[in-house]
């Protein structure tokens, strides 16, 4: 019932009420994330320094795992590889990064290219005065 009440009154609140709980909300899961993310590196040290994989107790268990992620370095080079070991891919054709700011420029112009649409979203900013 308690949460149906603050909801009611988060309800009534002025917008400069709403962004200013909204930049208290934010700092507090600021601090939240930095807590979570130090005690994700002290567990996973501990674990490291005890050469443990995983800890159990009655409520819980904490698992050490690695994640592997391929990085393409050299695409041709890549492709050759595969082609001689005979392992079969599949390739896409995309516009690069860089061509963000031109396809950007080309809207803001108003110029018409097939193949090429946009897509308006309405969001909110709230600045603070830097300390």
């Amino acid at each position: 019932m308690t949460e149906l009440t603050e909801l009611v009154q988060e309800s009534i609140l002025t917008p400069a009420k709403k962004a200013e709980n909204l930049l208290k909300l934010r700092e507090a899961k600021r601090q939240i994330e930095e807590r979570i993310e130090l005690l994700n590196s002290e567990l996973l040290e501990a674990m490291r320094a005890t050469d443990s994989l995983s800890i159990k107790t009655s409520s819980f268990t904490i698992s050490r795992a690695k994640r592997v992620t391929p990085f393409v370095e050299n695409y041709k080079a890549l492709k050759q590889d595969l082609d001689e070991k005979r392992i079969p891919y599949t390739t896409k054709e995309v516009f690069g990064d860089e061509m963000a700011g031109v396809f950007r420029q080309a809207v803001k112009e108003g110029r018409q290219l097939d193949g090429l649409s946009s897509r308006e979203t309405e969001y909110i900013t709230i600045k603070t005065p830097k300390e």
